[in-house]
């Protein structure tokens, strides 16, 4: 019996020393390895979140991109106004008007607030002959035209002996005065 009880003594140290040799440091292998885990799930959430808002700036960038491509087009290179001055000729023809176009120096008038001074533009002076409802349909194309302009000022007047022709017996002769703005060096270089 004392066979018995000294082999269950050694037994349970050797299983005493096998717990805390090899389990307790098994288990604490495995807490910092949960721990590690959840530190790594945390990061791999933070990451997924971070890519998540990374692609709707990205998308954002996108959309802000291509407004400001809009916006930019409705200026006028100030060194190449041909596709301006190509719309003003092929909308005067289209509306069966005969035109001239002639570029003017911009105002330098004193009243001009700070907020007009800022924008630079070109002015131009259009003659259009032809009869009245076409010469209206005519300035309603060029106020709603992609580009950002302003008209400053029209003159209307019936057409002298001179300038009627077989066709155009009550024709008009308008004078329009506007002023196209127009890209900085900067927006047309970029």
């Amino acid at each position: 019996m004392k066979k018995i009880i000294i082999y269950s003594v050694v037994c349970l140290l050797l299983i005493s020393c096998v717990l805390f040799f090899f389990f307790l440091p098994l288990l604490k292998e495995i807490r910092l390895n949960a721990q590690k885990f959840s530190e790594i799930k945390r990061e791999e959430d933070a990451l997924l979140k971070f890519s998540k808002e990374f692609k709707q700036e990205t998308q954002t960038v996108k959309e802000i991109k291509a407004v400001l491509k809009k916006c930019n087009e409705i200026f006028v290179n100030p060194g190449a106004p041909i596709p301006l001055i190509e719309f003003f000729e092929t909308t005067a023809r289209d509306c069966g008007l005969v035109m001239s176009l002639s570029v003017i120096s911009p105002s330098t008038k004193k009243e001009e607030t700070k907020k007009e001074k800022t924008w630079e533009k070109l002015a131009f002076q259009l003659s259009v002959f032809g009869d009245f409802p076409s010469t209206a349909k005519f300035l309603n194309k060029i106020e709603s035209s992609p580009y950002l302009l302003k008209v400053k000022k029209i003159v209307a007047r019936k057409a002298t002996e001179k300038e009627e022709t077989s066709e155009a017996k009550t024709g008009v002769r308008t004078n329009i005065i506007l002023e196209v703005f127009t890209k900085t060096k900067k927006t047309y270089e970029d």
